[in-house]
């Protein structure tokens, strides 16, 4: 009888082995990568021919279409980014990813190959920063009981992968300069061009506040 019920048991696991997509992971499922580092991930899964990467939240990083994650240069709170890649079009083939966030950012890692940071007189730029994912500001309670509004204008340093590596305020609004802050640094960027390639480079951010 045990006998009969084991060869039952393995002819019904091999039978839903055989059906459908065999569900996947990301590898690593599980990682710790330092700030403004990078890591490549795959899926193990039958369909993984088309995958698409998703990042949940703002200011997580982000990860490019061949699966190689970039981890922002300032820590979210809680400091865990969980990545989800969807395999083909079945919702079973859903994975995610977590990734703890440490460690103290290197600017290094914000230049492109052989980039000689130069500032704000930096070299000719071709094709200058555009922002792809603009998170909106949280208007301070403090602020908005005052009746203040106005435009406080950031300046950031986008690096070559599109990051935020660094911020500070060039005109300040009272009062709503560290909100402005912590918006613009979760940004993603297209990366300005030197013409061959993506490098980093200054980009100044207006961030306006309406009371009404």
């Amino acid at each position: 009888m045990r006998r009969r019920s084991t060869l039952l048991l393995l002819v019904t696991l091999g039978a839903l082995s055989c059906s459908g997509p065999r569900v996947g992971e990301v590898i690593p499922s599980r990682a710790t990568v330092a700030v403004g580092k990078s890591l490549q991930l795959r899926v193990l899964t039958r369909d993984a021919g088309d995958v698409r990467w998703k990042v949940h939240g703002y200011g997580n990083g982000f990860v490019s279409g061949g699966g190689e994650y970039h981890a922002p240069f300032f820590a979210p709170n809680p400091p865990v980014a969980i990545i989800e890649a969807v395999a083909g079009a079945s919702p079973a083939a859903r994975m995610t990813s977590e990734i703890t966030l440490v460690g103290s950012p290197d600017f290094e890692d914000c230049l492109a190959p052989g980039q000689a940071w130069g500032g704000p007189d930096q070299p000719y730029v071709a094709e200058p920063a555009v922002p792809l994912v603009k998170v909106p500001p949280i208007y301070p309670e403090l602020a908005r009981e005052a009746g203040v509004d106005g435009t406080v204008v950031v300046r950031v340093i986008v690096c070559h992968t599109g990051l935020v590596a660094d911020a500070q305020v060039i005109q300040s609004v009272s009062l709503l300069d560290e909100a402005a802050m912590i918006a613009v640094r979760q940004w993603v960027f297209r990366p300005a061009s030197d013409g061959s390639m993506p490098i980093a480079s200054w980009s100044d951010i207006p961030v306006k506040f309406t009371l009404h």
